[in-house]
């Protein structure tokens, strides 16, 4: 998911949650069989769109890690179209004189070329989106300026430019997704910006075979938000080629996670702090009502005030017990081929123990004592009030309506349905069920 935004004002929540939904994305398939939505929200002259690509984490291995963003960087740098080439500058430049911007971004399960601006100018900025995935340069300059800049971020100070928080999670992950056999980080255990040894051993050849396999011929999703005008989407993306039938899906099975799988790490921190992170190994399709119920879950259990977790860790309430941790966070993260809840906890040396075992009580707990009524209604509230704010700007409403479709689950608008129809049986059922397997991150203060 993208980044978490705090919750505002309920009143504001609902007013954003009615708009959301006042015009539901209606899905199409173009002549060239690739799917089209389009979310109408006319509230300013302003249109955003994306073509996903469906190249994820898990068709890159540890030889292969970062080629998505690595490939992604060089397609931006230049197109060229018959004698027309623009490069990065013009790009950007084009896409401004159209009112707007055109970027890039490489996602869990995909791969997102997105541009925005003027609705005016719709048909301006489709087209020059389509020549950033259609027709890139990819010159031998192209590919090494790239590939310098990404070695460049990974060797910076060793890395401690690197948010804590960021390094924690990619060493969570390592441990989550590992290969039943190898034994090895696969798929989201790899790190999405590659290594050294997997950047400097993509050659030019390797990263021309790769785009020729995942975008000349790729499955690809295209989505509109804002402003958007029907009319002639048909002829300017029917001119992305006709996706193929025979797709292989990479068939991946992770490692047990018993018994939890632990690493202690240190960084320059304040305070330690604990990850605690669930697997969740069952494929969530778009007909399974579990993925609404695990977000519900992760908001009573972390995110609302006071949440399960506060009330055991912090003692909100002040009734002179002692706290056993400073702060408390959770996050699910929805994946094609894996998802996870991640809890995390800052404490002090002293307590950091006794935080973690409560963390894993009050799992329990939710396993055997359902939520009650006034539980079960903070946390959807939250988790309504959390889908409207996170979709604020249609660029991001843009990309999710198009991701949905590309990781399989229910469309991005019926979030706050399926949410509204959770109850405390289902909350209670899916803790059995999903949270079972973990794995444990404890990060160490640095001796100064």
């Amino acid at each position: 998911m993208l980044k978490k935004i705090p919750l505002l004002i309920v009143t504001a929540l609902f007013a954003c949650a009615s708009i959301a939904s006042a015009a539901a994305p209606q899905p199409q398939n173009l002549p060239n069989g690739i799917p089209l939505i389009v979310d109408h929200v006319q509230m300013a002259p302003y249109v955003s769109m994306s073509i996903l690509i469906k190249a994820g984490a898990a068709d890159e291995t540890a030889d292969s890690a970062g080629w998505r963003q690595l490939l992604a960087s060089a397609m931006m740098r230049a197109t060229t179209n018959g004698k027309d080439v623009l490069e990065g500058p013009q790009l950007t430049q084009a896409a401004e004189a159209a009112g707007g911007q055109i970027g890039a971004q490489v996602l869990d399960d995909a791969i997102a070329f997105t541009a925005a601006g003027d609705s005016s100018s719709q048909k301006e900025l489709a087209n020059l989106l389509l020549n950033v995935v259609l027709h890139p340069r990819l010159s031998e300059a192209d590919f090494a300026a790239a590939r310098r800049g990404m070695l460049q971020n990974l060797n910076a100070a060793d890395r401690n430019d690197v948010p804590n928080h960021s390094r924690a999670t990619e060493a969570l992950q390592s441990l989550l997704y590992r290969d039943a056999n190898a034994k090895k980080p696969v798929v989201y255990g790899l790190p999405p910006e590659g290594t050294v040894d997997s950047l400097t051993a993509l050659t030019d050849e390797t990263l021309h075979g790769l785009y020729q396999k995942y975008f000349s011929v790729a499955t690809v999703v295209v989505s509109f938000s804002g402003d958007a005008n029907d009319a002639g989407l048909n002829q300017i993306f029917g001119k992305i080629p006709t996706p193929p039938f025979n797709r292989i899906e990479r068939t991946i099975t992770y490692d047990k996670l018993t018994p939890p799988p632990v690493q202690n790490i240190q960084m320059n921190t304040p305070a330690p702090w604990t990850l605690v992170g669930f697997r969740i190994d069952s494929h969530i399709d778009n007909t399974n009502h579990d993925l609404a119920t695990l977000r519900v879950l992760t908001a009573a259990l972390a995110e609302t005030a006071p949440s399960l977790l506060s009330q055991k860790l912090l003692d909100p309430q002040g009734k002179n017990q002692e706290a056993l941790a400073d702060q408390v966070s959770g996050q699910l993260s929805i994946r094609k081929d894996g998802s996870e809840l991640m809890i995390a906890v800052q404490s002090d040396a002293a307590h950091l123990a006794a935080s973690k075992a409560a963390v894993l009580q009050v799992i329990n707990d939710l396993k055997t004592k359902p939520l009650t009524a006034a539980q079960l209604q903070a946390a959807i509230t939250y988790a309504e009030g959390d889908w409207a704010t996170t979709r604020d700007s249609s660029t991001i409403r843009a990309v999710l309506a198009g991701y949905a479709k590309v990781q399989g689950i229910f469309p991005d608008s019926e979030w706050p349905t399926q949410l509204k129809a959770v109850t405390a049986v289902d909350v209670q059922n899916v803790a059995k069920k999903y949270l079972n397997q973990y794995a444990e991150v404890t990060v160490n203060a640095m001796n100064n």
